[in-house]
Order: C-alpha cells, then structure tokens, then sequence
C-alpha cells in the first residue's frame, strides 16, 4: 500500500494544484461489509481562502432514504490533499433497524482533461472498534471545456450597438451559466390542478439563507431571508399550462452553505414535503406535471 500511494503522488500532475475545487462533487464509497449499499454520495464543497473548506455531504440509499450533514475542513495546494469532517447534523432518513455514523474524509487530487477526482479513505469519527476500518471513497468533477486560444480573436475595438437594439441586463441574463438541478417532479391529478399552496421555510437551524424565487421566468419572491415563518405562493395547471416549473436561487448561503430550504406543497388530497439546496453555481428545480400529461420539451418549462 506504501508503494501504491508513492507511485500515485508522484504522477499527480502538476496542473491539479492550480484546480478551483469549490462546487459539486459525485462519487461513492468501496463496498464494506458493515455499510449499506450507497446509490450516491454528493459533495457541495466551498473553499474559503483558498484553504478553508465548507458545505455539506449528502448520501443517498433509495426509497427517500438519506443522510445529510455540514462539512469543516482544510484543502492543501501544496500537495492537493483535501482533509474534511462530518461535523452536524442537517437532516437523516436511514430506514428502520439503521443508524448512521458521521465520518472524515482524507483524499487527494488528481485532474485529466475532463474531470478533476478525489480518492481517499473515509473513517467514522471519534474512537472505537468502527474507527480502525477505513473505507475506501472518491469524489469527481467534470471540468468544462475551455476555448482554445488559437480560435479567440480579440478586436481593437467592438462594433458600436444600435440604441434601438441595446436590452436590458436581466437577472437571468447572469444566472445563464448556472446549472438547474431538478430535484423533484410532482405529478398533479386534474382534480387538484387549481390552487397548489407552496410553502418555503428553513430547512433546519436559523442560518438567514436568503433566496429567490421563479415559477417559470417570472421572479415571484426576491431575496428573502427564509426562516420558521413561511414564505407562501400559489400555483395552477390546466388544459393550456399543463407543466410549472419552480426555481430557487441561493442569493446568500447564511451562515453555512450551501443554501437550504424546506417545501412544502399542498394540493385538495395530498401534502408533499421535502428539502431542496441550491449554491452559487446550481439553481434547485422542482417542476410539476398534469397528470399523464408531461411535457417532453424542456424549451417549453
């Protein structure tokens, strides 16, 4: 094992340690006799000072069952090795006859031309029998593509824009590059397609998270500081409207990112409620269906 991990260190490109690390991150754990099967392990990591790390892991199992907890810990340019821990608690659904262990992750970098990957070990925190059995675990990133600077051509100076064709600058004009994660879809029966009652709170503690909110393109509530008090809207769908989408956008993560809020939607025969997180890089979607009626062209949402 000494040998392997040498051998790793030392074919780390060099590139790894100019990477910004901050943002989403997928992976899982290797197998362990004494885990559960993860389907996923997602990693909102914001690094602060370019050492500082913040943000919350998230495990998923199946069947709404899950685990998610805020994340401290240090980021190493020099060497890339990121250091975090599972530090609270935010919210778990382990399942009957389960419980869950909060852990530290120990992992360094390594970046291809198209993806920057984390691999490491996961331990449990604290001490004991469980503690001596370190999991295996990775992380990935896809890296975008950059512009070759062959192909950019840089001109003296820009053509003048007509006055009558100058717009505006919208506020989705510079959330474009963001992506929208679609978090949950909620199909609506045609009895209950009028007066959906939307309700958004803090998802746990008071951290002054602050958000906006879309349905559609239409900006409905605008840098709110979400808090016990719900913040409440209405929804409908129809013949001509049989699709609605919600779009939150983290304005301020608070006192701890990411940004995370509590839904919960009330139609006349059913009550859905749920978390969605969105950070400075990924607007949360949730989007609603008429019943058997879904609309398979996303430039109509």
């Amino acid at each position: 094992m000494k040998v392997l991990t040498f051998l790793f260190m030392a074919i780390l490109p060099y590139t790894s340690l100019c990477q910004d690390i901050s943002g989403k991150w997928t992976g899982n754990y290797g197998k362990s006799i004494l885990s559960a099967d993860i389907n996923t392990l997602v990693v909102d990591i914001e690094l602060y000072n370019d050492s500082l790390v913040r943000g919350a892991s998230h495990l998923y199992y199946g069947r709404d069952k899950y685990e998610h907890y805020i994340i401290n810990g240090v980021y190493r340019k020099e060497d890339s090795t990121i250091y975090f821990s599972e530090d609270e608690e935010i919210n778990v659904n382990p399942g009957m006859l389960a419980a869950t262990v909060m852990g530290n992750y120990t992992m360094k970098l390594k970046v291809n031309d198209t993806a920057m990957r984390f691999e490491g070990k996961w331990r449990q925190n604290g001490s004991g029998l469980m503690n001596m059995m370190a999991t295996k675990v990775w992380l990935e990133k896809k890296i975008k593509p950059q512009p070759s600077p062959l192909k950019t051509v840089k001109l003296s100076s820009p053509p003048p824009t007509p006055a009558s064709e100058k717009q505006p600058v919208k506020r989705d004009d510079r959330k474009d590059e963001n992506e929208i994660v679609i978090q949950r879809e909620i199909e609506i029966d045609t009895i209950e397609q009028d007066s959906i009652r939307i309700d958004v709170i803090d998802n746990a503690r008071i951290d002054n998270d602050v958000i906006s909110i879309y349905v559609g393109d239409k900006l409905i509530v605008h840098k709110h500081t979400i808090s016990r008090e719900p913040s409440t809207f209405y929804i409908s769908l129809g013949p001509d409207n049989t699709m609605r989408s919600i779009r939150i956008v983290a304005e301020s993560y608070g006192t701890m990112p990411p940004c995370t809020a509590h839904m919960k939607v009330t139609t006349c025969k059913s009550i859905y409620t749920f978390d969605v997180q969105s950070t400075y890089r990924t607007d949360a979607a949730v989007e609603f269906h008429l019943k058997g009626r879904r609309n398979p062209n996303p430039a109509l949402r």
